[in-house]
């Protein structure tokens, strides 16, 4: 029994790949992937989670518990994400994964809500974030000038600038993958050197610094701060984590992805811990917790005491830095899970098609980009992202479990990650449980994805038995 189902795993590893003739050329190099998971994880999310942390602690070792027990859960997926990604490096990630241990519906309706809700979503809210950053500015007034309005619909500076932030980094990604790199090693080093010299800073001239009881930048009094929750501090922290798997989208671009995706996605990560431990501890020698706990830009306050208001418009300019760098990611990772599902044949096949000459996937580039732009001027996206985003989280439990069905068959990865099964049980387990105490309050919009996921899954089955696709 045991040789007729090895006989039967090597035949169904033996089958015909659908990525077969659409290789990607492999350009991205340590040093760029690591810039791709630092510029996927770390951004504004660091100045304005401490607030709903703070509200929920009652002093330092609540406040500084609620960050480890998320670089724990974060070190735990990271590590069990890089065999993924080193047992299939290829494009598509999660999508990938769900596809080969829970079958292709699973799969294509992951990806179905992710292309059209949660990437896209996510492109078109970090370019409004970005120019929501530079309207906090001493200059931000000119981003309210309205160009022109025709009945209902208005367009003014900040909507061409959003606009235009989507394009650029469209474009970028068209041109070739090795520009993106070298672009996002720029976005993203410049504004952590200088995140880290703000902590730093905070941490050796502490004594010089004067913080108020209500900041200037527009944080709420004492007397309006209301206890934060467990499960808001907890998801905030957990999404403040997010993002170590996005090397796992564009595995067919990395170099040695053998090697390269463990140590880009581990060294990331890595680097993202010693920032958030460096600030945390600034915010903490600094702010007094309930003054922390009542600002809504952290970053920009501390900017604000140090050197005025010239100092933070500087600090505005470097997070709009991390916010184009995690612009370009995330339009990388969405336009390799379309090229994906076009390879399997779920979506138009001319996604799968690279160009001669960039190696990219123009076709799901430039249609993902007016998918965004649509999004940016109707100002949609945000509702896409709270309908869809609890479900995603939740799949990527089932993710992070599919090395359990990997395992099983017997599939060796290079790289294998440690203190299994206990580092998956672990991070299913506390993700489960922050996932839970997360959509208590938001239980219909968690309930409206579970059915849009469900109805995608026989849609795309039914679809599947009319019309099987490539296997």
């Amino acid at each position: 029994m045991a040789n007729i189902s090895a006989a039967i795993e090597l035949e169904a590893r033996a089958a015909p790949d659908p990525s077969a003739g659409f290789t990607e050329r492999r350009t991205l190099g340590l040093g760029a992937c690591t810039a791709l998971v630092l510029g996927n994880i770390v951004g504004v999310g660091i100045f304005l989670t401490p607030a709903e942390v703070a509200r929920a602690s009652s002093g330092a070792l609540g406040y500084f518990g609620f960050w480890v027990l998320g670089a724990l859960i974060s070190i735990a997926g990271a590590m069990v994400t890089a065999e993924l990604g080193t047992l299939f490096p290829r494009a598509g990630g999660d999508y990938l994964f769900l596809d080969k241990a829970y079958g292709r519906p699973v799969a294509a309706a992951w990806g179905t809500l992710s292309l059209l809700a949660t990437f896209a979503g996510s492109v078109a809210a970090l370019a409004v974030g970005g120019v929501e950053t530079l309207e906090a500015t001493s200059f931000g007034h000119l981003f309210s000038q309205g160009l022109f309005s025709v009945g209902s619909f208005s367009l003014d500076v900040g909507d061409v600038t959003a606009l235009s932030l989507v394009f650029v980094s469209t474009w970028a990604n068209v041109r070739s993958v090795s520009l993106v790199g070298r672009l996002q090693l720029l976005f993203t080093w410049i504004p952590i050197a200088i995140y880290c010299l703000v902590g730093l800073g905070c941490l050796i001239w502490a004594a010089d610094v004067t913080i108020p009881s209500i900041s200037a930048s527009g944080a709420l009094a004492e007397t309006d701060v209301v206890e934060g929750s467990v499960a808001a501090a907890f998801s905030s922290v957990f999404f403040t984590y997010a993002g170590w798997n996005v090397l796992t989208y564009v595995g067919g671009d990395v170099k040695r992805p053998e090697r390269t995706l463990p140590r880009g996605i581990v060294g990331g990560l890595a680097v993202t811990l010693l920032v958030y431990l460096l600030l945390n501890a600034a915010f903490f020698r600094l702010i007094p917790l309930d003054v922390l706990a009542s600002e809504r830009n952290t970053g920009v306050m501390l900017a604000r005491a140090f050197v005025g208001d010239a100092g933070a418009d500087a600090f505005a300019l470097f997070m709009l830095l991390l916010i184009i760098a995690g612009l370009n990611v995330t339009v990388m990772a969405g336009s390799r899970v379309a090229l994906a599902m076009g390879r399997h044949g779920y979506l138009w096949g001319g996604l799968a098609k690279l160009n001669s000459d960039s190696g990219t996937p123009t076709s799901a580039l430039w249609i993902q980009g007016a998918w965004c732009g649509l999004l940016v001027l109707t100002g949609s996206f945000s509702l896409l992202v709270t309908w869809t985003g609890a479900v995603m989280i939740l799949l990527s439990l089932f993710t992070v479990g599919s090395i359990f069905v990997f395992r099983r068959r017997g599939m060796k990865a290079p790289y294998t990650a440690p203190a299994y099964p206990w580092l998956p049980l672990f991070y299913i387990v506390t993700g489960a449980g922050i996932l839970g105490l997360g959509v208590v309050a938001e239980a219909g919009y968690l309930l409206f994805g579970v059915a849009a996921f469900v109805v995608l899954v026989l849609f795309h089955g039914l679809r599947m038995r009319r019309k099987p696709a490539e296997s």
